[in-house]
């Protein structure tokens, strides 16, 4: 029985070989394909690389291999086309949801009333979650959850703190805002 395998038609160990090839950050191919190679298979780092990169320059020429790779590089690119500016301004738009736009004033009945989903404009119901509660779908406004968001991206919430250290005898700088001429 031979080993299971996915909707492409590759192993999961494949699968993963795709995915850290497309994750991967830097500029050197052979230093990629090795990486992804010994994170895939679970090899030793220790043992030749020669060896990794010719097991994995013929595994990232296999057709199913390369054609996943080839896909998942083309969903990266579609989701990069969706810009910071892009998720900021979404998240700014959820917090500045007036509840009372979920809220309809019922004419029949003269009392206030949730809205149908069909009711709520469509560009609010984009930005809202909804929760089933009973036989109700109800929308929920997650604020927390885009001022979360808001801070990370923003980089509120990055550290402020610098640590350095290093071996006796050397000398470790951070200079910033100082002069060309300002001596050491």
């Amino acid at each position: 029985m031979g080993r299971a395998k996915n909707e492409y038609g590759l192993t999961p160990q494949q699968e993963a070989f795709c995915q850290y090839v497309v994750d991967a950050y830097g500029n050197n191919p052979k230093g990629i394909l090795v990486k992804a190679y010994q994170m895939a298979y679970n090899c030793k780092s220790d043992a030749k690389i020669d060896n990794h990169y010719s097991k994995a320059s013929n595994l990232a020429k296999h057709g199913k291999v390369r054609a996943r790779i080839n896909q998942l590089r083309e969903e990266q690119a579609r989701l990069l086309t969706i810009s910071r500016d892009e998720l900021i301004s979404e998240d700014v738009e959820l917090l500045r949801i007036d509840p009372l736009d979920l809220w309809i004033l019922d004419a029949k009945t003269n009392r206030w009333r949730m809205r149908y989903i069909h009711e709520i404009p469509k560009k609010i119901r984009s930005l809202l979650k909804f929760e089933v509660k009973g036989s109700k779908l109800v929308p929920i406004i997650d604020r927390d959850a885009a001022k979360k968001r808001l801070i990370d991206l923003l980089g509120y919430a990055s550290a402020k703190d610098v640590n350095i250290s290093g071996t006796i005898g050397t000398k470790n700088v951070i200079r910033i805002g100082f002069d060309d001429d300002d001596e050491n």
